[in-house]
């Protein structure tokens, strides 16, 4: 009987050791695959939606995004409650200044990048750009933090990855300490075979995600030059907020 009880111990240990090698052994293959995809990625659009569930309700926000060179637009148009009116806000960043404009008051806030550090502006660009998966430094600094699995869903194959504790990756996202992180945990769905996003998922303490984006459509060619001159209304207010603004990066 010892012996049996000896050897089943034995198979246990064999296998999860196999079952963790194997574990292993799929996070470098995705991270490598990855690396090899959105290494030198220079230009990106793309379509998506960011959804977000308020008091039992659900809202939709669809926006675009277009980034070539050290150029960046983001376009979003959403419904408030009680506006008959959609609002369209629009953000442009480059090396020297991000500008956002707000259809609703009529308002453009600009943020003069010179008097920031070109670290502080490499973090602008990464949140943005890890989004779609292409930035590799910060799946760099985040991979001993995530889960990689390959899952099945309606069908279809994908690459899961799971972050269990967004706080143990907040420095690593550019995220101030101070900011309080309104969600827990983060899941991630890859398209197995192009490694394109296909939807992100953010959890509070609930099993239903607080936030999520559904990822429509991207590209990573194409992108004219002619979509980041934008122009805004002559009337339009406008409003200094480099002061303001310093008080929000990540230090």
């Amino acid at each position: 009987m010892k012996r049996k009880i000896f050897a089943l111990c034995f198979i246990g240990l064999i296998s999860s050791g196999f079952l963790f090698a194997q574990n292993l052994g799929l996070k470098e293959s995705f991270f490598q695959k990855i690396t090899s995809k959105y290494g030198d990625v220079k230009e990106l659009s793309a379509n998506f939606e960011m959804n977000m569930s308020v008091m039992g309700t659900s809202m939709k926000m669809p926006m675009k995004m277009w980034v070539k060179g050290n150029k960046l637009r983001v376009d979003a148009t959403t419904h408030m409650p009680g506006m008959d009116q959609a609002m369209q806000i629009t953000t442009l960043l480059n090396d020297k200044n991000l500008i956002t404009y707000n259809s609703f008051n009529n308002t453009i806030m600009t943020v003069n990048l010179s008097d920031f550090s070109d670290e502080i502006k490499k973090k602008l660009w990464s949140n943005n750009n890890f989004i779609f998966g292409s930035d590799i430094e910060i799946w760099k600094k985040i991979k001993d933090k995530v889960t990689v699995e390959e899952v099945n869903k309606d069908g279809k194959k994908f690459y899961l990855i799971t972050v269990a504790n967004l706080e143990a990756i907040q420095n690593s996202m550019n995220i101030p300490v101070n900011t309080p992180m309104l969600f827990k945990k983060l899941l991630y769905w890859l398209d197995y075979e192009s490694l394109m996003p296909v939807k992100m998922e953010l959890y509070g303490e609930t099993e239903t995600p607080g936030m999520w984006i559904d990822f429509l459509e991207i590209k990573m060619s194409g992108v004219p030059d002619s979509i980041f001159d934008v122009k805004f209304p002559d009337n339009a207010k406008k409003m200094d907020m480099t002061e303001a603004f310093k008080g929000m990066l990540p230090k």
